[in-house]
């Protein structure tokens, strides 16, 4: 009787433990961008993936595909005011951010699903925006993967979203109503 019920503990507690665990291991670090900006909040949440003498965009992220945008889950982004999102009208909340990069320009993508893991369950359907977005070439590489939200002009109540990794640089204007 009590190697069965030492049993059934020991089924109970691997049971447990298992179901605890993330759906995949994680092998990037979660960073976090955050700023304020004329009384809202905005946050993002990300795997920061590194190069590892990989070639990049083109490569190990394709040209014309969605990408989850930095590594392991989705990244999300957090606001807490409405906000204009490169051009397009978007209502507080919780969003993944998706981007389909190229070479010439990338289209940044807000999608209502959370909690995904990568872009294997994207589901264009639900996206909210697609918005392009510039994309240049710094002086200097970055890596890991980097992303930054940079305060602009206080009176336009704006920031730019800043994806930086090697010398590729996506920018975006956020603008909080």
């Amino acid at each position: 009787m009590i190697k069965s019920l030492l049993a059934l503990g020991m089924m109970v507690v691997l049971a447990a433990t298992a179901t605890a665990q993330p759906p995949h291991p994680r092998q990037s670090p979660i960073s976090i961008a955050a700023t304020t900006v004329n009384g809202g909040y905005i946050k993002v949440v990300y795997g920061a993936p590194y190069q590892r003498e990989r070639d990049l965009f083109g490569a190990l992220v394709p040209f014309g595909q969605v990408w989850r945008t930095g590594a392991n889950e989705a990244t999300e982004i957090t606001f807490t005011k409405a906000v204009n999102f490169g051009g397009a009208a978007v209502p507080a909340g919780t969003y993944s951010l998706f981007s389909i990069p190229g070479a010439d320009g990338w289209t940044l993508i807000l999608n209502k699903d959370l909690g995904m893991w990568g872009s294997y369950t994207y589901k264009e359907g639900n996206d909210l925006v697609r918005v392009p977005a510039a994309v240049s070439v710094a002086a200097e590489a970055v890596d890991p993967f980097k992303i930054s939200l940079k305060p602009t002009d206080p009176v336009s109540n704006t920031v730019h979203l800043h994806l930086q990794w090697g010398t590729t640089v996506v920018t975006l204007p956020i603008s909080v109503n």
